[in-house]
């Protein structure tokens, strides 16, 4: 049976064909920062201390980096690679559309949540393969960042979550033998995990799917989802993101949830709330 590709041939024509703009990219690997390869200065270094105001954002004129060796000026659709080489995101998408100083570790602290939620969305991808009896591996996540980048080496968190999706369903063919079947079952899946807005760049959007993510864990589990004491005693045990789902849950506890789960939910904040409580007693 032929794998569908992320990247068909069509696709990859285009790119070959088609020139890419040309955009710097910023890059803070190992304390150095660096433009386009070119050495700017150090971000994050306890040798200097904190770098007040060594990056200053303005959305018409773009990111000035006001290095100790060197300054910089980034447009707003230049790229800023992303830690551990996750993908790029471009200067506007990082700071937004309000100016803004930043030292190097706040600037750094805006990098790593970038890579946080982008590490957060593969692993919302691999917990529901592994359910699924796909393996997986930080090998495969490295895999799928080679291949992504053979293709274009200012891949975004998107073009890699895509390939990672496709990854799994490769895995999952060649681990089936080409069941069909089975095949079904998990692209559905993933089609059902993409309506869920759970992987979205959008925070918001992306912390509201979390209730429809967590429906989704219960029927690849086999939990009732409509019984209070099912979704506590096997779905919260076995859910990895039991956090992000109370943390939606004590922000707006609404329609999504139903009864059965908010029944639930009241029932694990309570206990957090006493296990607290005791530790302060202690």
């Amino acid at each position: 049976m032929e794998k569908k590709s992320y990247y068909s041939d069509q696709e990859i024509g285009t790119q070959e064909h088609k020139e890419a703009p040309r955009r710097k990219v910023l890059k803070i690997s190992e304390m150095a920062v660096s433009v386009d390869g070119r050495y700017v200065g150090e971000a994050g270094n306890p040798s200097y201390g904190e770098q007040k105001s060594m990056f200053e954002y303005d959305p018409e004129s773009g990111l000035l980096v006001n290095g100790p060796r060197e300054t910089m000026l980034l447009t707003k659709d230049d790229l800023v690679r992303v830690p551990h080489a996750l993908g790029h995101v471009t200067v506007g998408r990082l700071l937004g559309d309000t100016h803004g100083r930043y030292s190097d570790r706040e600037f750094e602290r805006r990098l790593y949540e970038i890579h946080s939620g982008t590490k957060n969305r593969i692993d919302k991808i691999t917990f529901l393969g592994q359910l699924m009896g796909v393996e997986w591996s930080n090998q495969d996540t490295d895999f799928c960042i080679n291949r992504v980048a053979s293709h274009n080496p200012q891949f975004s968190p998107e073009e890699l979550i895509g390939a990672v999706s496709d990854e799994q369903r490769n895995k999952y063919d060649w681990q089936r033998h080409g069941d069909e079947k089975k095949r079904n079952e998990l692209v559905r899946t993933m089609e059902d995990l993409g309506r869920t807005e759970v992987l979205d760049a959008d925070p918001r959007k992306s912390r509201n799917g979390i209730v429809g993510y967590f429906y989704l864990f219960c029927r690849l589990k086999g939990i009732d989802a409509s019984d209070p004491n099912s979704l506590y005693n096997e779905g919260f045990d076995n859910f990895t993101f039991l956090d992000e789902l109370m943390k939606e849950y004590e922000r707006q506890p609404d329609v999504r949830f139903g009864d059965a789960l908010l029944a639930a939910c009241s029932r694990q904040h309570h206990e957090w709330n006493e296990q607290q409580d005791t530790k302060e007693r202690e």
